[in-house]
């Protein structure tokens, strides 16, 4: 990996970004020195003190990006730094300063509290060593006789480093207060504008992209060529080689290479947008907690959901120009790609002037009042009327369940009296209503707000924000006219007979899937221009607020509240309690004895919280002890030059050290030359420092220097897989620098001394780290085998969904409401996983089923079975789908950044074992591969006439069925493998399954739709669009049964034991920071991420 290779393809804001955190890291860090400086500040605290200010502010401000992340994380320290103050006033109370039994109090001390911490849910094992600095500092360093008597002790040196961490506090609030540092809901708005700017970015170079693959396919073959059809070719071969008349060799090699250039770029931009969101969905969470911005949130959570939506979509744009197309293909798209130009134009148009909007480049118009007007009515209709997120546990499943059966029996009637050429009007609509409810019925607000704007047109400032969106509403209407001359186009040159052609079917599919999919895609932007317009006119409009005041106003609006409308609010609560308790399905209540309870309770705070990883708690507190003694001991006992200021060796080993470190030796590396790098850095301003003769001088040079040092050291790590390499680099230019600056001199021989001893304990890290390893590589291995399953329970739900009537089932489980609310407690209480002789039953049990076409017989399987989720079974809404869908993708997206970083260190772990790397990521970039499909057959299928979509599929249930069984056995399988304790796989007692006949089944399942496309009379968009559902269809079953090959042949050559992780409070997508930004391994509180602990295990069982 190159060392800048965040600094290729950047735009100009990631550079100002990166200088604006690197200058908020080094004015924190000067803003501490302040208390060095001072006589008055030197005299009061001890020089570990003051160095600790400066520490512990780079610490919070490295790891945190906004205002109330900074604010928490310091308040936590504080209560960190407090609990070890009283626990270390309480040790020696206790047993005074005999060595022995401090010795054990430490080791306990350390070992309780390190489950506790890595276990919580409001404090991260980064808290816990701050909380471990100070017992050691107040234990074991500081050395005051008392006239009382050994056995008191005054808690003043506690008070005094408490207050350390509320200078720390002090330092970091007016550091972003002068900086103006970011909130939450700022860097969201900044997160969704480059968003844009990356979606406008794809939508180019996937122009670009066809344009050389209709060139390439093409070539001289050109012949029967019409003027115009060869016009516009060589417009096209100009416009890439810059008019440059070139031969047709030469051209070949420039499209070669040109090809390669473009897939990279498309690759780039994707990972880009993939990065983006992760950041997105952490900064949502954290905008909740800003409560003076409630009234964004809604915007916030809408432009999440569609932003997740649109990746799917651009993935699948580009998947369907992954191969070269025919001549004969060529020749009938060529017609076509004109209009596809005009769409790529205008959605870029679109893309920028909505990244405009949302940067507040545009400004309302101040002087329109009606339309200022109408939307503080209609924000506040949107406010009280928002339509929540589903609760995966309380989602009401018979929600106007006969009103939806009326609007389904009259759609069907409906729908059989239309002739061909109405059947494409409502295909088209169809999609466009699927979209635009999909979501909420709050994204059902284009039409409204086109309305008004329309009737305000004339009265909006030229440049304002709405004259703006009008321009937007311009290009959407020459969308709409494009796409419907494109299905024109289609509908002539694409004729019923040969899209069934058998020669050019599954060409014909790929075809499809990318014009159907580009046509949707440039619709439905819609919805978002709207979202965005929504959220940049109300940023605007309050846009002379800053956020502090905001945040002024916020409190006080907050009490006046509380206090005024007590009534309401515990009223409200009741009410909402209420609701979830009559829920449905009922949540599972338990009810338990004391001796039950009591039994619960230690079960649960012994041994899924002390002894969650009781190996590394073992390690980590017997070796701080251990330091810790040694430190003392050779310190009082000896006086060797060596053996003086040891203390930061067991200093920085608990800093260091953490729970997961993967390529430990790697990392080891780094933390040296960092350390040695900040040394140096360190000597060299000493040396600086005394050169003038005057102390004021002095201190302005210490001080600049060290702002010039911290500055270029972050921007050099920054995003970065050694990211947190700036922490040593402070702690070697820290320690070097503020303990001879007292001196005023600048010794090399203190120096070294300091730089070793840091080293030695960065050592005795890895030593440590290799009693009884962990290693990522292992971590992957299991997650490979787990990913598959994941992303196959949403594939079940997504089909069962749209291809299977679920009314068939509602009137089956109203029949037995009772006794299905028993089974669906039965199943969330259960345990999810199936052995092999349970996946043995159950296939032959659906064969067995299948064989009839008794619709009957097909009902008990479906309800009986353990594939289809039980939530697609009692009839959920479209609407309630699409967002269980969303939030379910979501979660699958953010487990493959974890993953990715799990395999750059697998990468150093392997370095003498590179064929096993080689597999491993292969392996792993497979599966990407697959949810990277799923993706685009979620996007291609949701988009879909429902409708059209269950009447194929109630043709086709029995194969579609027993697909979904072949899938999720096999996946159950892999899944299986994984969780047993063994190291090797059990496979004596049990029949495995030794191949994937999914392949097959599907293969089967594509003939009977394709046959009966041939025989029923359809019209062209949807032979089309079925076309385009068969080839994603296709491509999906391939890559898994490519995936669950590569799995089943790597099984022999690896072991995969049951490791215990340290994610037992990670099991929610909001807890994944921006992962591709930093090395998580470094900052404690960030751990590895199981995929068995992920919701989605529970939301699709």
């Amino acid at each position: 990996m190159k060392l800048f290779n965040h600094f290729i393809k950047k735009e100009r804001l990631y550079y100002l970004n990166y200088i604006f955190f690197a200058l908020v890291l080094a004015f924190a860090y000067s803003a501490g020195l302040i208390f060095l400086v001072i006589n008055s500040f030197r005299g009061f605290y001890r020089n570990l003190e003051t160095l600790w200010i400066s520490i512990l502010s780079v610490f919070v401000l490295s790891i945190s990006d906004n205002y109330y992340q900074v604010f928490k994380d310091s308040c936590k320290h504080i209560v960190a730094i407090f609990l070890g103050g009283v626990a270390s006033v309480a040790s020696i109370s206790i047993v005074g300063r005999s060595i022995w039994p401090n010795v054990f109090i430490n080791t306990v001390f350390f070992f309780i509290c390190t489950g506790l911490f890595l276990t919580s849910n409001f404090f991260s094992f980064l808290h816990a060593k701050n909380m471990f600095i100070t017992y050691y500092f107040m234990v074991w360093l500081i050395h005051i006789p008392s006239p009382i008597g050994d056995y008191f002790y005054s808690p003043v040196p506690q008070l005094k480093f408490l207050s350390v961490a509320c200078i720390s506090l002090g330092v970091c609030m007016f550091t972003c207060l002068i900086l103006r540092y970011s909130f939450a809901t700022d860097l969201f708005q900044q997160t969704s504008n480059q968003i844009l700017r990356q979606s406008s970015s794809f939508l180019k170079v996937l122009g670009k992209d066809l344009n050389l693959l209709i060139i390439k396919s093409i070539n001289s073959d050109r012949n029967d060529y019409s003027i115009e059809e060869e016009e516009f070719y060589n417009r096209i071969r100009s416009n890439l080689f810059n008019d440059i008349p070139i031969e047709q060799p030469v051209c070949n090699r420039l499209l070669a290479k040109e090809k390669k250039s473009t897939l990279d770029d498309l690759q780039f931009i994707y990972y880009e947008y993939s990065r983006l969101l992760n950041r997105l969905g952490c900064v949502l969470k954290q905008s909740k907690k800003e409560v003076w911005s409630k009234d964004l949130f809604i915007h916030l959570d809408n432009l999440q959901i569609l932003f997740e939506r649109n990746h799917k979509k651009l993935y699948a744009l580009r998947f369907g120009l992954c191969e070269d197309f025919p001549n004969e293909i060529c020749k009938r798209i060529l017609p076509l790609l004109p209009y596809i130009e005009t769409l790529i134009k205008e959605c870029n148009y679109i893309f920028c002037v909505m990244s405009k909007q949302l940067s507040l480049r545009f400004t309302h118009d101040s002087n329109n009042k009606i339309f200022q007007n109408w939307f503080n009515q209609f924000h506040n209709n949107l406010y009280h009327d928002i339509d929540r997120p589903i609760n995966e546990t309380n989602v009401n499943l018979h929600h106007n369940q006969q009103q939806q059966q009326q609007q389904h029996n009259q759609n069907q009637n409906h729908q059989q009296k239309d002739n061909e050429k109405e059947e494409e009007k409502i295909e088209l609509d169809s999609s466009t209503s699927s979209n635009s409810s999909s979501i909420s019925t709050n994204f059902n607000n284009y039409k409204g707000l086109n309305s008004i704007l329309n009737e305000n047109k004339d009265n909006f400032r030229i440049n304002s924000m709405e004259w703006y969106q009008l321009e937007i509403n311009k290009s959407f209407e020459t969308i709409d006219k494009t796409v419907l001359k494109m299905q024109e186009i289609q509908s002539r040159i694409l004729d019923v007979n040969f899209l069934t052609d058998l020669n050019y079917r599954d060409i014909v599919s790929r075809v499809s899937f990318f014009i159907r999919g580009f046509e949707k895609f440039s619709v439905e932007q819609k919805t978002l221009s709207s979202q965005v317009f929504l959220l940049a006119y109300h940023l605007s409009l309050t846009r002379q607020y800053p956020q502090e005041v905001k945040i002024l106003f916020g409190a006080i609006g907050g009490i006046k509240n509380y206090f005024t409308n007590y009534k309401e609010n515990k009223l409200k609560k009741q009410l909402d309690l209420k609701k979830e308790l009559e829920a449905f399905p009922p949540n599972v209540r338990v009810k338990f004895t004391n001796k039950e309870r009591i039994k619960r309770l230690i079960d649960y705070i012994i041994f899924k919280r002390i002894l969650f990883n009781w190996l590394f708690a073992l390690k980590y507190s017997l070796a701080s002890s251990i330091l810790a003694v040694a430190v003392y001991e050779l310190t009082i006992h000896s006086r060797f030059i060596f053996f003086r200021n040891m203390e930061w060796i067991p200093i920085i080993f608990i800093v260091a050290s953490a729970p997961v470190t993967g390529a430990i030796g790697n990392q080891t590396v780094l933390r040296l030359i960092g350390t040695i790098f900040g040394g140096f850095m360190g000597y060299a301003a000493l040396v600086l420092m005394c050169l003038p003769s005057t102390r004021v001088a002095q201190a302005f040079i210490f001080i600049g220097f060290s702002f010039f040092t911290i500055a270029l050291s972050f921007m050099i790590v920054k995003q970065q897989p050694f990211e947190r390499l700036v922490i040593y680099i402070v702690f070697g230019y820290s320690v070097v620098t503020q303990f001879q600056y007292q001196t005023w001199t600048h010794q090399i021989i203190p120096t070294l001394l300091r730089i070793c001893h840091i080293c030695i304990g960065i050592i005795f890290v890895a030593i440590v780290g290799y009693i009884l390893p962990y290693y990522d590589y292992r971590q992957l291995e299991k997650n490979l085998y787990q990913l598959p399953f994941g992303i196959i329970k949403t594939f079940t739900f997504l089909m069962s969904f749209s291809f299977i009537d679920s009314s068939i089932n509602q009137s089956n489980n109203n029949n037995n409401s009772e006794e299905d609310t028993t089974d669906f407690s039965n199943d969330i209480s259960g345990n999810n996983n199936l052995s092999d002789d349970d996946n043995d039953d159950l296939s032959s049990q659906t064969n067995n089923s299948l064989n009839s076409s008794n619709d009957s017989n097909y009902l008990a399987v479906w309800k009986n079975d353990n594939i289809i989720p039980n939530i697609s079974k009692q009839g959920l809404s479209f609407q309630q789908y699409r967002l269980l869908l969303s939030k379910v993708y979501i979660e699958l997206r953010t487990n493959f950044p974890i993953q990715r970083t799990l395999l750059l260190d697998a990468q150093f772990e392997l370095t003498f074992r590179r064929n096993k790397y080689e597999r491993i990521e292969h392996i792993f970039f497979s599966i990407q591969q697959l949810h990277n499909i799923f993706g685009a057959l979620d996007f291609i299928v949701s988009e879909s006439n429902q409708i059209s979509l269950q009447c194929i599929g109630s043709t086709v249930k029995d194969k579609l069925f027993s697909l979904l069984v072949e899938l999720n056995v096999t996946s159950q399988y892999l899944y299986n493998l994984a969780s047993f304790e063994k190291d090797r796989f059990r496979v004596e007692q049990k029949k495995p399954i030794d191949r994937d006949n999914s392949l097959l089944i599907c293969n089967d399942l594509i003939n009977t739709i394709r046959t009966k496309i041939g025989t029923c009379n359809l019209c062209i968009l949807k032979i089309q669009h079925l076309n385009a559902i068969i080839f994603i269809l296709n491509q999906f079953i391939t890559q898994y049964n490519l995936v669950f090959n590569l799995l089943y042949d790597f099984i022999e050559r690896v072991n995969i034991k049951k490791i215990k992780t340290n994610n037992y409070n990670i099991t929610k997508p909001n807890e994944v920071q921006n992962l591709e930004d930093i090395n998580y391994h470094c900052v404690v509180g960030e751990d590895i991420k199981d995929v068995k602990n992920y919701q989605i295990l529970k939301i699709l069982k």
